[in-house]
């Protein structure tokens, strides 16, 4: 589903839309959906076919790109720590090199919760880590914003 929206030239990214995230691309799925997590995205699918729209971030629990893309890109910057501002940075590259970064609003991807780098470090660490990375993100791209944490609805919703 996610190469569809490349047949675009203009879309350099394209990721899906997903649960537990924390980004614009994050769609709530009922817990009492009925035809579970496969029978959501099969609606989603139906019910948004070949619709996509703009994001600041894509979260790479799955993306899609062409190799033009990525050789203009380039591959993910190691600097950050645990993957703070990774895919913030990699957004920004793929822009500056002149490409639109999109969220594909047809397909779905559920992403187990996972424990977090903000729970495995205590406090302080976790900290000094966001902030040595979001140093470095704000010293290539300018001053950091949040990402657009607005939760959709489910399909029908």
């Amino acid at each position: 589903m996610l190469l569809r929206h490349l047949a675009d030239e203009s879309v350099g990214l394209v990721g899906p839309r997903s649960d537990n995230l924390g980004s614009s691309a994050r769609i709530e799925v009922p817990a009492d959906y009925e035809s579970g997590l496969e029978g959501f995205a099969r609606d989603l699918q139906h019910a948004r076919f070949g619709e996509s729209f703009d994001v600041q971030l894509l979260a790479r629990l799955a993306i899609a790109m062409r190799r033009e893309v990525y050789a203009a890109a380039g591959p993910l910057d190691e600097g950050y720590d645990l993957s703070l501002f990774e895919d913030a940075d990699y957004c920004e590259r793929v822009r500056s090199a002149g490409w639109r970064v999109i969220c594909a609003h047809d397909t779905f991807v559920h992403r187990a919760p996972a424990m977090s780098a903000q729970r495995r470090f205590d406090s302080r660490q976790y900290n000094a880590m966001w902030d040595q990375s979001r140093e470095r993100f704000e010293s290539l791209w300018g001053t950091w914003e949040r990402h657009d944490d607005r939760v959709e609805p489910a399909v029908g919703g």
